[in-house]
């Protein structure tokens, strides 16, 4: 009976050993509630690169090492399987390897792997269609408010201006944009110029309220500026505004 007893224990010991979840690197079912049974199991355990799959309703299970006609998880131990989930009836996961990343599936059906690169190279049309959605993306929507737009740069500033001007009528202000990488990235920088500073006295000349009676007119890039006049009643204001502006910047003017 004692010799029963000691054998039992050694028994026990050794499955609990064999089960023990230090010797898993990996362990994923395909059950994603409590309520449902697993139907299959992945797993990879220490000391072998490979991953094995099993069906838990059949018991059948298959080691995968061979991921492609060239990779295979046993060769070298910078090559290993990551980012492993099931998903309907498959198990998707990801190979590193240096020369080439892998994206792999595994069939759960027929228990059939298939891999492809991870980063394939983009087809041509792709790469325009992309170039198009992104064009799409940051074209400028005209509104009937919008009178022109254009582009300028200047010497002291890298990148491009854009100037966006309204009709005075509706709007009176104008906007510009300074974009320091590309129009893909967005403005670094945007004003909206209602109004300018007299030099002569300081004063301040604001077209808001004005109904349309006076407006900017006659832009131009010169220099390190952005001149243009005020069509005021009594007389035009020719104006400049420093380039690249801040949020403080001020567009002075004489008359």
């Amino acid at each position: 009976m004692k010799k029963i007893c000691v054998l039992l224990i050694l028994l026990i010991t050794s499955v609990a050993k064999a089960d023990d979840i230090s010797q898993y690197k990996f362990y994923a079912t395909d059950n994603f509630r409590d309520d449902q049974q697993p139907e299959f199991a992945a797993y990879i355990k220490n000391g072998d690169p490979c991953i094995q799959v099993k069906n838990l309703t059949t018991h059948k299970e298959v080691r995968f090492c061979q991921i492609t006609k060239g990779i295979n998880l046993a060769d070298d131990p910078n090559i290993y399987p990551f980012e492993m989930h099931f998903s309907a009836d498959r198990l998707y996961f990801f190979v590193a390897a240096y020369w080439a990343d892998q994206a792999c599936t595994i069939e759960l059906s027929n228990m059939t792997i298939s891999c492809e690169l991870k980063n394939k190279p983009k087809k041509e049309e792709d790469v325009k269609a992309e170039h198009q959605k992104a064009v799409k993306k940051n074209e400028v929507v005209i509104p009937p408010a919008v009178k022109h737009i254009e582009f300028g740069n200047v010497k002291e500033a890298e990148g491009l201006f854009r100037l966006i001007l309204n009709n005075s009528e509706i709007n009176p202000c104008f906007t510009i944009e300074h974009y320091s990488t590309s129009l893909f990235d967005g403005p670094t920088n945007i004003k909206h110029v209602c109004s300018a500073i007299n030099k002569t006295d300081d004063s301040i000349i604001d077209l808001i309220g004005k109904d349309g009676n006076w407006w900017f007119e006659n832009f131009n890039w010169q220099g390190n500026n952005l001149a243009f006049e005020i069509n005021a009643m009594g007389g035009n204001y020719k104006c400049e505004l420093p380039l690249p502006f801040t949020e403080q910047s001020e567009a002075l003017c004489v008359r």
